[in-house]
C-alpha cells in the first residue's frame, strides 16, 4: 500500500485505521510479521520516515488515547525470549547534530502525575 507521489505539493497520505463502536469498543488494528518457518527467521516491523535534503524529517508517534471513567492505555516495548546465545537489547537513542552552534537530542523519561497519590516512578 503506497500513496501516490507529487512533483509540486505534498505527497499523498496513507490512513489506516479500524471502525468506531458507537455503543462498545473501537477496533483494533494489527500490524504483524507471521512466524518463521524452521531455521529461519521472522520479518521486521519497521516504522520510519523519511529524510529531508533541506528542512525537517517527519516524526514517529507512539501515543494512546485519553480516557474518561478509565485509564489511559499502556505502551509496551518488550523484546521476546530467546533460547540459545544472547538476549535480545532495547535501543533508545536521541539524534545527533553537525550544527556547531546546536546541541543533540535528549532522551527524557518520566512518571505520571496524579491528582491524589504521588506520581508513578521511574524505573
Amino acid at each position: 500500500m503506497r500513496a501516490g507521489d507529487s512533483d509540486t505539493g505534498p505527497g499523498g497520505s496513507v490512513l489506516l485505521g479500524s471502525g468506531s463502536g458507537n455503543s462498545t469498543n473501537s477496533g483494533d488494528v494489527s500490524v504483524f510479521t507471521p512466524d518463521a518457518g524452521f531455521n529461519g527467521t521472522s520479518g521486521v516491523v519497521a516504522l520510519s520516515t523519511g529524510e529531508s535534503s533541506w528542512g525537517n524529517s517527519g516524526g514517529v508517534y507512539l501515543e494512546t488515547g485519553n480516557a474518561t471513567g478509565g485509564h489511559g492505555g499502556d505502551i509496551r516495548a518488550a523484546v521476546g525470549t530467546g533460547d540459545y546465545g544472547n538476549g535480545g537489547s532495547v535501543y533508545v537513542a536521541a539524534g545527533m547534530t553537525l550544527d556547531d552552534y546546536a546541541i543533540g537530542g535528549s532522551v527524557s523519561l518520566s512518571g505520571g502525575y496524579s491528582l491524589g497519590l504521588s506520581g508513578g516512578g521511574g524505573h
